[in-house]
């Protein structure tokens, strides 16, 4: 059996219609829909009903179930969310037709099925919620938990607007990409095949060219704010668009060493942790994903990580936390200078949580990005133990059940093997491997 796996269209209806044709042309038996069908776009009917017509399953998507609350759209303007996600919430709200309101009030958030005796799992965010996403940097012990609590051997999931293919425990995670609006910086739409039968499970990804003329035409004449328009030429979020360009990079790093200077920081431990931090950023690339912007945050925070100092020993990770939240020196967003704030707590004692403060209120795809930076900033520090500089290089082999570490040393240093590997418990929660490390 061979289906075509739909994913936050977004009410781009140019994208779904040539993704039906291509899917077509691939001989699929059925089509499915993950959910997130409207919003950001100006055709949330006809996309709809295209999708209705054509698909035998559907799960409802957080976006979707938004559009239809007047009180959502109520609280979002009460709370002073970004002025382009309450136009898109309000004005698809306005414009939903009675049938698709229902039909979108009729959809359940997930759905079990069985096919050639492969158990699946229908979800748009995760099994654990309809926005917890689900990427390449999810730990693997987090989704042995969300693998055991499916009971199913394949789930499929959405919200991430990013393609994804993962195994862990024996059970298929699969995100067939934003048909609509894909966050990669790829802006053609994305979706799958999954192709099954009593001996094979295979996933194809593709990507479609199609002319956005249309649609961006319509968005002009009803009036949508260009910064959507952007997240579609750019294939970005919102929250990307608005963050730090590459432009803006030097102004970030310069703001945040004035602010180490003025917390009196000592200047050649926090540099020499910032140099490790960035060499292991990049070598450990292909396990996180990760670009230049979150290069940029993680290069802050080890910068910033002991300014909190300034107050004394005790609880100084929560020092340098509370100084980069509330100075409004630093060059980045809000959203930014909070998860540079926690990746400088995390560099010490306890793993994130969802419990903490200002941690709780992160998106879950922000939270994976404190957590990989913060494992990362934490290893460095590590192999800083003596703040004498005695790590000069490293080089890293990666397996598949272990990151092991080849250390470059002048003069002894256990205590920086000892330390890291210490620190290195994040670091090994979330990238699933044990962390080894060896002096040359």
């Amino acid at each position: 059996m061979r289906i075509a796996l739909l994913a936050d269209v977004h009410a781009n209806l140019s994208a779904l219609k040539k993704i039906v044709e291509h899917a077509r042309q691939q001989h699929v038996d059925e089509f499915w829909n993950l959910g997130d069908m409207v919003g950001y776009a100006p055709f949330p009917n006809e996309t709809v009903l295209l999708l209705k017509e054509i698909c035998s399953c559907h799960i409802v998507g957080n976006y979707d179930r938004k559009t239809i609350s007047d009180k959502r759209i109520a609280q979002m303007e009460e709370t002073g969310k970004d002025a382009a996600k309450i136009f898109s919430f309000a004005w698809t709200n306005k414009n939903l037709s009675s049938e698709v309101r229902a039909f979108i009030e009729g959809l359940s958030f997930e759905i079990h099925k069985e096919i050639e005796g492969h158990r699946i799992l229908l979800t748009h965010g995760s099994p654990e919620g309809m926005e917890d996403g689900i990427t390449q940097r999810t730990p693997v012990a987090r989704l042995s938990v969300m693998a055991e609590k499916a009971r199913a051997d394949i789930i499929l999931c959405a919200h991430m607007h990013r393609f994804l293919e993962k195994k862990s425990g024996g059970v298929l995670f699969v995100n067939p990409g934003s048909v609509g609006r894909p966050f990669d910086g790829d802006p053609r739409a994305s979706y799958a095949i999954l192709e099954i039968s009593s001996d094979k499970i295979k996933v194809e990804p593709f990507r479609l060219d199609y002319s956005q003329v249309d649609l961006l035409r319509e968005m002009e004449r009803q009036k949508f704010p260009h910064r959507l328009m952007g997240t579609l030429i750019e294939a970005r979020s919102l929250d990307d668009l608005d963050g730090s360009s590459v432009s803006d990079a030097d102004k970030v790093v310069k703001a945040a060493l004035e602010l180490a200077r003025e917390c009196r920081y000592e200047k050649e431990h926090a540099h020499h942790v910032t140099k490790l931090a960035l060499r292991l950023f990049e070598e450990v690339e292909p396990l996180h994903g990760l670009g230049l912007s979150e290069r940029i945050l993680l290069q802050s925070a080890a910068l910033l990580h002991d300014i909190g100092l300034v107050y004394g020993e005790d609880g100084h990770h929560k020092a340098s936390r509370d100084i980069i939240l509330k100075t409004d020196k630093l060059f980045l967003t809000d959203r930014e200078r909070t998860m540079v704030a926690l990746i400088a707590r995390y560099h010490r004692k306890s793993f994130p949580d969802a419990k903490h403060k200002y941690y709780k209120d992160l998106s879950s795809y922000d939270r994976e990005i404190v957590d990989v930076l913060a494992a990362i900033l934490r290893v460095a520090d590590g192999m800083d133990r003596s703040h004498k500089g005695l790590v000069k290089d490293f080089s890293v082999a990666i397996s598949l059940d272990k990151i092991r570490f080849n250390l470059e040393t002048e003069g002894p240093a256990q205590a920086e093997c000892e330390f890291a590997k210490m620190k290195g418990d994040l670091f090994e929660h979330v990238f699933g491997r044990t962390l080894v490390l060896q002096v040359e």
